[in-house]
Formats: structure tokens, sequence, C-alpha cells
């Protein structure tokens, strides 16, 4: 028993120093008696885990400090990548990193060398376990007694973290230590592990899906539900993959032609304020869906879609949905990934097509084309009544690095490629829409700036930009306008012109 509290004693010192040494810009100066103990919770859960599995003091600490370098390292990494050190959402994400590994900057682990390492580790264990004695006594019983008081205490404490939210006094202890998701701040205030342990309590003691706006926060300006009219326009909108204006923004870089020249008819466009950078795809998208600023639903902001289902919020496809429109969510990938197999149905879509519907020749760089889904959008929407498409591209997803082109070494000409591609895909659709008897409205917009640290890192101004416009036989001449807004007002002045044209 002293043996073991010893090896915890030195687990929770190793966990302090990794965190006074951390790499953030700031770094832990002071933190709070709270997240102090928030953290050491933490800690001991992981200790516990370690200590079930061998039931040896000395092999728990060192996996468990193995355990949190790993973890700070990665953590770091993340940091120096996109400016935000790992939440706990992120730790939700493991499975989708193995299927798709160069998503994450993880492409080791399709290389013999990782798993030749993986092995030789589990070698080391081996050995490890018969050179440190178990605490374990002789016997059958003695030690699967132990073994279930072990495995009760580590999961009583994993129990704990996530109830400690909802207790009276500790509840509104940590509400007024992390009233909001920060994680940046929180990291440099608390720690990372302190941090991740509060993120955990403050996330499990919030209603999933509960919106939390602000005093005197807006809801959406959406029109009421009404009779569906035989000349209602269809709704296309891409959310196009790390689209970013270069030439509009004061970048180094040719202008695209065809949204120079969408913007000369357009209804509005402008710059367009979205709630991530570099990453988080489907951050943009529910704060789009939804009409809502992400940050109205609290600790859900972190991974919107992780508790969609048990609450799911209202959406324009659901709105658009009672007006008689036909709804479909196309994305050229995996349609596993950020469970959209599941929840894009919740959200209003009768219809969800991902890569399976896709040839590989469609193929552009690592991923689908802009092209190809430009294509399979043309294909849905003319149907017998209004239809409203979303379609999130996936071309240009980094990494961007050597061989992703082969005529294009240099990434960010890669990039700039992509661009162009992108703009092509918005002619494309332009020039068909404009060709048809139904009008259309179409709204395309970036959905977050690039890791792209040949460019700037970070970006002085991480907007990206849109434009919405009206296709069709019958459109006359528009009054185009300059018009910066964010992504959650893009569903309420998609509906208003719905309901205009």
């Amino acid at each position: 028993m002293i043996a073991t509290a010893l090896a915890f004693a030195v687990t929770a010192l190793g966990a302090s120093l990794l965190e006074g040494a951390y790499l953030m810009p700031h770094r832990l100066r002071h933190r709070a008696p709270l997240a102090t103990a928030m953290m050491l919770g933490l800690v001991l859960a992981l200790f516990l885990l370690w200590f079930a599995v061998s039931w040896r003091p000395v092999f728990s600490a060192t996996a468990s400090l193995i355990t949190l370098a790993i973890v700070a390292f990665i953590s770091n990494f993340k940091y120096d990548v996109l400016l935000e050190p790992l939440s706990f959402a992120d730790f939700l994400l493991v499975p989708q990193i193995f299927r798709h590994p160069d998503l994450y900057y993880a492409d080791f682990l399709r290389r013999w060398w990782f798993w030749l390492g993986v092995a030789a580790l589990l070698g080391v264990i081996a050995v490890w376990f018969a050179i440190e004695p178990t605490v374990l006594p002789r016997g059958f019983w003695p030690d699967t007694a132990l073994l279930l008081v072990g495995a009760v205490v580590a999961i009583g404490f994993t129990t704990g973290l996530f109830l400690a939210g909802r207790a009276p006094v500790l509840g509104e202890a940590l509400r007024r230590l992390a009233p909001r998701p920060q994680v940046p701040a929180d990291t440099a205030h608390f720690g990372f592990f302190g941090a991740t342990a509060i993120q955990i309590a403050r996330w499990a003691a919030t209603p999933p899906g509960r919106e939390t706006p602000a005093p005197g926060a807006p809801h959406p300006r959406w029109p009421a539900p009404a009779p569906m009219r035989r000349t209602a326009p269809s709704i296309v909108v891409i959310q196009s993959e790390s689209f970013f204006d270069l030439a509009e923004a004061g970048f180094p870089g040719e202008v695209l032609p065809v949204i120079a020249e969408a913007r000369a008819r357009a209804i509005a466009h402008g710059r367009l304020t979205v709630p991530t950078e570099g990453a988080w795809t489907m951050r943009t998208e529910y704060s789009f869906l939804t009409g809502r600023p992400l940050a109205q639903f609290a600790f859900d902001a972190l991974d919107p879609y992780l508790r969609a289902a048990f609450q799911p919020p209202q959406t324009i496809a659901q709105r658009l949905r009672e007006d008689g429109y036909a709804t479909h969510f196309v994305h050229p990938f995996d349609i596993r990934f950020f469970q959209r197999d599941r929840i894009v149905p919740i959200l209003g879509f009768d219809a969800a097509i991902g890569s399976e519907a896709f040839a590989p020749t469609d193929t552009y760089g690592y991923y689908l084309s802009d092209r190809a889904l430009g294509e399979k959008v043309l294909e849905v929407v003319p149907g017998p009544g209004p239809d409203f498409v979303f379609g999130v591209s996936m071309e240009n997803h980094n990494p961007w690095k050597r061989g992703r082109i082969p005529e294009i070494p240099d990434p960010v000409h890669q990039y700039r490629r992509h661009l162009r591609n992108a703009d092509a895909m918005l002619g494309m659709l332009i020039a068909e829409l404009d060709r048809r008897d139904r009008d259309t409205l179409l709204l395309f917009y970036g959905d977050h700036v690039p890791i792209m640290r040949a460019l700037a890192h970070p970006f002085p101004d991480p907007r990206t930009h849109y434009v919405l416009l009206r296709c069709g036989r019958s459109v006359g001449p528009a009054s185009p306008r300059r018009f910066d807004t964010g992504v959650e007002a893009l569903a309420g002045m998609l509906l208003d012109a719905a309901r205009e044209g």
C-alpha cells in the first residue's frame, strides 16, 4: 500500500512538472485549488486504470507518466498547427484517426516501423511484468476480489469526474471557473490536465444540445412555415473546404474569375466569420445549419455532433422540409466521419450521399474532386419539386505536401490549384443552373482558412468568403451588396431570399 501511494505521488508530481513545461505561449503560472484537485482526480483515474491492469506500482507510475507525456506532446503539436490545444472532445476522434490517418498527420500508423515499435513495447512490458512483482496476494479468490475492487475504484473516479459538474456546490464552483469553453485560455489558466478534467465535468453537466444564448442575443430570423409555392426556388449550398479568396483578402495570388463575376450579380457577398481555423469543418457546418453562433451551444460547441442526436436542434433542412422541399446532404468522403451517417438524417435531411456514390476516377490530389461534387449536386437538383442540396466539399483538405499533385510540388501552388478548381466548380453550377426553368438560390462559402504556414500562421484575419446569388432563365439583373457577416446568418438570408423570390 505504501509503495502504491508513493508511486501515485511520483505520478502526480510528474504530471505537474509536465504542465509546468507546457509549450503553449502562456505557461501555467498559477492555478486555482479546484483546478488542481480536478487535475489530481484525472491523474488518479489514469493511475488506477494502469494499476488495475498490472497491479505493479512502479509500472503504473511509469505507464501513467508516459501516457501523460504523449498526450501533452500531441496537444502541443495540435496547438502549433491549429492554435488550439487538445480538448476532451479530441479523444473521441481516435477511431477516425485510425480510419483516416492522413487527415490528422498520423500517416505513421501505416508504417511498418511504427507497428514494429509497438511490438517491441509490448515485449518490454512482458519483461517488466516478469521483473517487478505484483502486489496481489497468491490465490484465485483474493486476486479476483482485488481486481474487482481496483476496477470499481477506477470506474468510480472516472464516473465522479463526469458527475462532478452536477453536484450543487461543486457544479457552481466549476461554472464560475469555466463558464464557457475557451480551450487555449483554460489550458493556460488550469494546466492541460486540469482543463481537460474541468471540460469533461462541465460538458457532462450541460444538457445535450442545450442552446444558451447570451442575454439579448437574437434568434434566427427564419420566416414561419408556409405552403409550398409551385415556383419556390431550389436551394444549393456549397461549403467549400478551406476556401479563402487570396487576392480579395490582399494575399499574392490571381483573381478567381468565377467568384469575381458572381459577386457582380450577387444578392450579397463578403467576408464570413466562422467558428474555427484550419480544421473542425463540422463546427462551421453546424453553425450554418442551425443558424446560431456555435458559442450558444456551450460545451457542445467543441464537438456539436457528439450529442446532437439526444436533443436535435432546429435546422434550415428541417425548416425547408416542412415547406415541401426534398433535402439532400452530399459529401464526397466517408459519410461516417463525424457520425454524419447517423446525425445528418436527424438534422432534417432525406438523403445523405457519401463517397460510395462517386467513382475512384473522380479523385484529384488526395480526395474526390470539386468537379465531381458539382456534377453530383446537379444530378440531385432537378427533382419534381424544389430541392435543398447541401454539398460539403473535400478536394482542398489538408495536408498539402510533395506528391499530392505530381506536377505541382510546392504546397502553396497546390492550394492555389485547388482554389481554381473550386472556382471552376462554382462556374459549372452557375452555368447549368442558369439554363434551367426553376430558379435556384446558390450559396457558396468557405468553411475555414487553411493550415498554410507559407501564407500566414496565424492568419491576421481568419474570415473566409461567401457569395449568394440567384440562378435561372427568369433571373433579372441584381443589385449586389457587400455585407460581411457570420456563418450563422446565412441560413436566415437564404430563407428570406426564398420567400422574396
